[in-house]
């Protein structure tokens, strides 16, 4: 089930020892009154967004979709850019399974001491904004 809120907000950075900006809002998803995937979203200008995700075990495909769907049929943008440490590997395949490429590389950036890599989503290359159209 998709959820919003304050609450949502927060869950995505629990972790990342990043905070929220009073810009930010998110989109999540729940299970059994929990929740295991959520999209933080900031800074969205009409032409870029940049996403923040958390991911507790399986994304299901209904909340990639939903989420992607926000950002450029809802939001308006054209592309997405996800700062991600390099350690994150589940996070990263899952990005590169939705079709972000990495843009870039900030060398020990990353709140973990690591390389933080941009990752970035053009509206054009999202095959899921098509995929319950079959």
């Amino acid at each position: 089930m998709l959820v919003t809120g304050d609450n949502v907000v927060k869950w995505v950075y629990e972790l990342s020892g990043g905070a929220p900006t009073a810009s930010s809002s998110a989109l999540g998803w729940m299970k059994n009154n929990k929740l295991i995937a959520a999209m933080s979203v900031e800074g969205c200008n009409g032409k870029n967004c940049f996403v923040h995700l958390r991911i507790e075990g399986y994304a299901p495909k209904e909340f990639c979709f939903a989420a992607v769907d926000w950002v450029f049929n809802q939001l308006g943008c054209k592309r997405m850019t996800a700062p991600v440490p390099r350690s994150n590997a589940k996070c990263l395949k899952l990005l590169n399974h939705i079709g972000f490429t990495e843009e870039g590389n900030l060398e020990e950036a990353a709140f973990d001491g690591g390389d933080l890599l941009m990752m970035r989503l053009w509206k054009k290359d999202c095959y899921l904004l098509n995929w319950n159209k079959k």
